[in-house]
């Protein structure tokens, strides 16, 4: 199926029972993104907001193995009812808004906000599918999720790592494993690496 990506995100319903499928986003003939996602569009247990922004005005051929009919809506936000204030939803702990989330990654403080990011599975409601999550704080206690930082790319998943403050634009000369990653953070941008450091900006 080709698209045209004009919002932010794709959902789908999900069932955390059902057989795994894996959904793939190509441009051009490349994969872009791919993911392990179990849609069930009988009996969803929640629906999942797959993160496209970085796609916008682009046009994708997604498709899904095994080959089942692939049906989803679009927002540019993550729009559940009663956010936040769902029965079994930690009042005090830090949540993503949707999907699943680990261990914090990169904690750091800059500019009087601190940044915490973590292992994040937008597409279930258990480990896999690693992402990096961004949240931000001025206090410690009230946070703001931000847009995802890290994706799954070539070379896999995002797993645990770390934030370097760089005021140096010291970078080029670290050596580190080849698939770890961090988050760079060099002046009042936040960039993304991985190794070789192709950093990519990011917004705050």
């Amino acid at each position: 199926m080709k698209i045209t990506i004009k919002n932010n995100y794709l959902i789908f319903p999900v069932n955390s029972l059902a057989t795994n499928k894996c959904l793939t986003f190509n441009m051009s003939g490349k994969t872009v993104y791919m993911l392990d996602i179990k849609i069930d569009y009988y009996n969803s247990d929640f629906y999942a907001y797959i993160d496209v922004s970085r796609f916008i005005g682009q046009t994708l051929d997604v498709s899904v193995e095994p080959k089942i009919k692939l049906d989803f809506r679009v927002s540019d936000e993550i729009d559940i009812d009663n956010l936040y204030s769902e029965p079994l939803r930690p009042q005090i702990h830090f949540t993503a808004k949707n999907g699943w989330l680990n261990d914090p990654n990169g904690l750091i403080y800059l500019n009087g906000t601190y940044h915490m990011f973590y292992q994040y599975n937008p597409a279930e409601s258990n480990w896999g599918n690693m992402h990096w999550g961004h949240a931000t704080s001025k206090d410690l206690v009230h946070w703001t999720e931000k847009k995802t930082a890290l994706f799954p790319d070539d070379r896999g998943m995002m797993f645990s790592g770390s934030a370097i403050l760089d005021e140096k634009n010291c970078s080029a000369r670290i050596r580190t494993v080849e698939k770890q990653r961090c988050c760079i953070i060099q002046q009042k941008l936040l960039f993304r690496s991985t190794f070789p450091i192709r950093p990519t900006a990011l917004k705050p």
